[in-house]
């Protein structure tokens, strides 16, 4: 596995893995490689000399990097499709805030392979056949990993960050890599996260004191800290919010999340262990957490158990999911 990792004035690769195919990438934006004692590879200088500076030369090297596996054309049609999008919207904000939406009411986030043993894959043709064709949800590098891919295409400059989620039970940060958001540079950078769950509905500005409400009650913050940047949900103006991740301003390619993938689908106490399925409608959002079906409209809340046999229709009715096998 590569990663793209701050280091002082430099950029470089946290380990050894399939460095050769950014090469080309990195001469075309002026840059260099140099190996250090440990047979890692730094960036030596980029196009301005500064290599420092994030929102110029780092967020261009970054948007020319390979989301996905090339050579296969991502299928824009189908996936507006999928989202309820008769056409694709200018690649303004605008244009950002109604894809983003309309993928969270269309596609839900859900773990239901790794709760059935099926093995998840990252290539592309894999996630398209998944949630396009076989009108799946996914969980987080699934998600994010495909809309990235879409973004792009349709014009936006996207770079994908690693995020470390926040376990309220075992009161401590997650693994590197434990979750994907995308960073959009428009007029400003923007935060995106189709694949959290219970996340913000638009795009949040990348800045510390950024906040939005969320209609089933409570405000998203963001704040930076240590030189991170910290996504928090706080219930009213009188409490502190409780953190949800935390992630840093270095650009990856979806490769970089495989790892993290596998351990999550064999390793992961929670998504091994219970079922998760979460779509937002327009103001709420539905959750199946293992038996217990949980919907929230406004500030109205409802909870049931549900049978095992009703699952099947629960899931195609309220998630539009039909599960095969």
């Amino acid at each position: 596995m590569s990663s793209v990792v701050a280091n002082g004035g430099n950029v470089g690769w946290a380990s050894a893995g399939p460095r050769t195919r950014h090469r080309d990438v990195l001469a075309a934006h002026g840059a260099s490689l140099r190996p250090d004692a440990d047979g890692r590879s730094y960036l030596q200088s980029v196009p301005d000399g500064q290599p420092g500076r994030w929102n110029t030369d780092l967020a261009a090297f970054a948007h020319d990097l390979p989301v996905v596996h090339p050579g296969t054309a991502l299928d824009v049609p189908a996936y507006l499709a999928r989202i309820g999008l008769d056409a694709a919207p200018v690649a303004d904000l605008a244009g950002l805030q109604r894809l983003q939406l309309a993928h969270l009411v269309s596609i839900p986030f859900e773990n239901l392979d790794i709760a059935t043993g099926r093995p998840m894959s990252l290539a592309l043709p894999a996630l398209q056949a998944k949630i396009l064709g076989a009108r799946r949800g996914g969980f987080c590098y699934e998600l994010n990993g495909l809309f990235a891919e879409l973004l792009r295409v349709l014009g936006f400059r996207v770079t994908l960050l690693a995020a470390e989620t926040w376990s309220p039970e075992a009161m401590r940060w997650g693994r590197p890599f434990d979750h994907l958001v995308l960073r959009v540079d428009l007029d400003r950078p923007y935060l995106v996260d189709v694949g959290f769950g219970d996340s913000f509905r638009e795009p949040l500005p990348l800045a510390a004191g950024a906040e939005q409400s969320d209609p089933t009650g409570g405000v998203f913050q963001l704040t930076r800290d240590d030189g991170r940047w910290l996504l928090a949900k706080r219930a009213s103006d009188d409490e502190p919010g409780s953190p949800l991740f935390r992630f840093d301003d270095v650009p990856h390619v979806l490769d970089d999340f495989a790892e993290a993938c596998r351990w999550q689908q064999e390793s992961s106490t929670f998504f091994t262990r219970h079922r998760v399925v979460e779509l937002l409608t327009p103001g709420g959002r539905r959750v199946l957490f293992d038996n217990r079906y949980l919907t929230r409209e406004g500030v109205e809340r409802g909870e049931r158990t549900v049978a095992e046999a009703e699952v099947p229709d629960l899931l195609r009715e309220r998630f539009g999911l039909e599960i095969q096998g």
